[in-house]
């Protein structure tokens, strides 16, 4: 989701998740994101992320950072 989202235009800094209540076999899962801050003069933009199964359960929680390229 995040490679997805950053394209070309940045690298992936860090990354990290942590597990909640497991997923069934073909259950639909969603996943998003929110943007937490922005560091202009690095380019650096903090993420933090989740998956949601069918119920609207958070299953996953994360946080990632990015590098844009300028």
């Amino acid at each position: 989701m995040v490679i997805n989202w950053i394209g070309d235009n940045a690298d992936l800094v860090s990354f990290g998740y942590s597990n909640g209540p497991a997923s069934c076999l073909g259950e639909t899962l969603v996943s998003g994101g929110a943007v937490t801050s922005i560091e202009q003069e690095t380019g650096l933009v903090a993420v933090g992320v989740f998956m949601t199964n069918e119920e609207g359960e958070v299953i996953s929680l994360g946080s990632t950072i990015v590098r844009f390229l300028t």
